[in-house]
């Protein structure tokens, strides 16, 4: 039996600690914002299970700890500073599971894009009858791929720039970014810490091992290339490349050695914008690169409805359409967001504000495409501050004043756009309930 030290006890920390329960491990936790009475039973219960509240913090420098495993949300605390100078490993949960992980492993990273990208990936292993293993910072946490490693084919992984911070030797085989946009400032720094932490989904591995990039946004994304040990796979929907995978009059294609190849037509892909064409045609890469065939990837669109809170279309009402992009948590997710949709656009935004920039959409290639701007929530007036350019801007309270705003202010033809731009902290658990409560209020107006 081997001591380890669980900091935080969120959805990733439980996986973690049940795991290590699961294998006879004793397990020493803590989290700031929870008791023991907070805990699930199987945790609060197991006899290998201690809780350590603040007072006790200093038991740690007794315990002979084989690791400390940090959850994603953790960026600085005490107890890692306590063991800071010590030979005792500080790792993220993914470390933890692609330390063991056997079977072959995707992981998928980027500012924006990443979960409907995995998910997509996830849905066309599935309808062509291969068993994988979906989650990471996407749905199940990571440590649960190993409870049930034996039922899996592939993992697929969905990975943070929180979870990468603390990887040291983990190794991915089919490795993909998307983007990189500001994100994460707050913990990061800049954007070159930003950009450094993400590229670390490469920096393990192998020849054999295939690394995805994505050429439509080369600014941050091409600084990856010549410290690559690994096979490249480049993706791009803004023109044809020389190599890789592109699209092309509503063809998606591919370019080898010269010579382009026609995979499949694009008709079967539903979900708008062009981002949603980058996650298509990345997914697509992973995808031929793990031995799927074309037919049996553009067969698998059709069935595939996206993720909710990701620019999710929630009803029409007298000629007005209702989107849903709570996921949006930073100006340039937003940015997308409207790039995706006609025009014109009601656009509400605020929250927790990430970045105090927000100059990425003062700077729309159509800025006319943006009728109205609704504000609310705690980042409100920086946000009517950062904003001031626009015509039509105004502050609310909260999200159901503004939806009513909206309303009020849309004509036959307008789209009212939820992208907030901001975390949802400031008034709700998180972005999927900040989500929820949108569509209810817009359901309680078709009832109106």
């Amino acid at each position: 039996m081997s001591d380890y030290l669980v900091i935080g006890l969120g959805k990733a920390g439980v996986s973690v600690a049940r795991l290590l329960l699961s294998r006879g491990e004793r397990v020493w936790a803590t989290d700031d914002y929870k008791t023991i009475h907070e805990l699930p039973a199987f945790l609060a219960r197991n006899p290998n299970f201690s809780f350590l509240i603040k007072s006790e913090w200093q038991k740690v420098k007794d315990i002979p700890l084989a690791k400390c495993i940090v959850s994603p949300g953790i960026g600085q605390h005490p107890l890692i500073d306590e063991l800071s100078g010590t030979r005792i490993p500080v790792i993220s949960d993914l470390e933890l599971v692609m330390e063991e992980l056997k079977i072959p492993t995707i992981a998928i990273t980027g500012s924006n894009g990443k979960s409907t990208t995995t998910a997509l990936v996830s849905h066309i292993f599935k309808e062509n009858g291969i068993s994988v293993f979906t989650g990471g910072n996407f749905g199940t946490p990571a440590a649960e791929v190993l409870l049930g490693e034996a039922a899996f084919e592939w993992a697929i992984l969905e990975v943070s720039s929180f979870q990468l911070e603390r990887v040291i030797n983990a190794r991915f085989h089919i490795a993909a970014l998307l983007n990189i946009f500001p994100n994460h400032l707050d913990r990061h720094g800049d954007m070159e810490n930003y950009f450094s932490v993400k590229r670390k989904i490469f920096v393990n591995q192998r020849k054999e091992d295939i690394a995805v990039i994505n050429l439509t946004h080369p600014q941050w994304v091409t600084k990856n290339i010549p410290d690559l040990k690994s096979q490249l796979v480049t993706f791009s929907v803004t023109g044809a490349l020389q190599e890789g995978f592109f699209i092309d009059q509503n063809q998606l294609c591919e370019k080898k050695s010269g010579i382009k190849k026609i995979l499949f037509h694009i008709s079967g892909w539903s979900l708008p914008g062009k981002h949603n064409l980058e996650n298509l045609t990345c997914a697509t890469a992973i995808c031929r690169r793990a031995g799927i065939s074309p037919d049996a990837i553009a067969n698998s669109l059709h069935s595939f409805r996206g993720l909710p809170h990701r620019l999710e279309k929630v009803c029409e009402i007298e000629g007005i359409t209702f989107f849903n992009d709570s996921k949006s948590t930073t100006p340039s997710a937003t940015k997308v967001a409207l790039e995706a949709l006609n025009k014109p656009i009601i656009l509400i935004m605020g929250g927790r504000a990430k970045v105090k920039d927000f100059s990425e959409l003062t700077a729309l290639s159509e800025p006319d495409k943006v009728k109205a701007i609704i504000l609310f929530g705690e980042s409100a007036p920086l946000l009517y501050q950062s904003l001031s350019g626009f015509y039509d801007l105004s502050l609310c309270s909260d999200l159901e004043e503004a939806v009513q705003q909206a309303f009020l202010k849309a004509s036959k033809g307008d789209s009212i756009l939820l992208s907030p731009g901001c975390t949802s902290w400031d008034q709700y658990k998180n972005f999927e309930e900040r989500g929820e409560h949108f569509k209810n209020i817009v359901h309680e107006l078709v009832k109106g």
